[in-house]
């Protein structure tokens, strides 16, 4: 087991074992939290653990493409999304592994998918250029700050912290949820678990 810290907002709705709750109010140390219990939901769709992922469907960043990552799973795929930034020094650090990773996944069993959130259009440009300087091929959806609704990808899926990890197996449910550097090794052990990495 490992602990994450991450914040929560008041009216946010939260996950436990697809039981949910609504947050209502917290004391002013922030160490009591008030919660609304909205009941239980065998097949929940959303960002969390052991959820069904809901309609993901975005603008390519690379070209004119629509990326659906519901059409990547229901292919038979699993689907590793890296929620990164290039204003995002933890997320640059990360390419590099990641870019191992991905050398090594069962080919026709794993899609990476990146999700570039940027504040402008410069940042999705630098972006851009990024990854073509680092020869990096695998899909990008395209996440702009001042365009975000309820269908954006980092909405649906609940990321606030970058970067974001979120392992989705064949049927559609979220199976591996982890942030930061330290949570792409963690990734890449379930991956491996799983029988779904070449041996180096």
């Amino acid at each position: 087991e490992h602990s994450q810290e991450a914040s929560i907002s008041i009216n946010e709705v939260v996950v436990v074992d697809n039981h949910v709750f609504k947050v209502i109010s917290c004391n002013m140390d922030g160490s009591v939290l008030r919660l609304a219990y909205e009941g239980y939901q065998k097949n929940r769709e959303g960002g969390m653990l052991d959820n069904k992922i809901p309609v993901l469907t975005g603008k390519s960043l690379t070209n004119d493409d629509t990326i659906s990552i519901n059409k990547l799973v229901s292919a038979g795929n699993y689907v590793l999304l890296d929620f990164w930034g290039s204003w995002c020094a933890p997320c640059i650090r990360s390419m590099p592994n990641l870019k191992l990773l991905a050398d090594r996944v069962e080919a026709g069993k794993v899609k990476l998918v990146g999700v570039d959130y940027e504040y402008s259009s410069n940042g999705q440009q630098s972006a851009k250029e990024y990854l073509t300087k680092n020869k990096i091929n695998w899909r990008q959806v395209a996440e702009l700050s001042t365009a975000q609704t309820d269908k954006s990808f980092p909405t649906r899926m609940s990321v606030k912290n970058y970067p974001t990890f979120i392992l989705i197996n064949p049927d559609g449910k979220i199976i591996a949820r982890e942030i930061g550097e330290d949570g792409l090794l963690r990734i890449e052990s379930q991956l491996n678990k799983l029988g779904l990495l070449n041996k180096l």
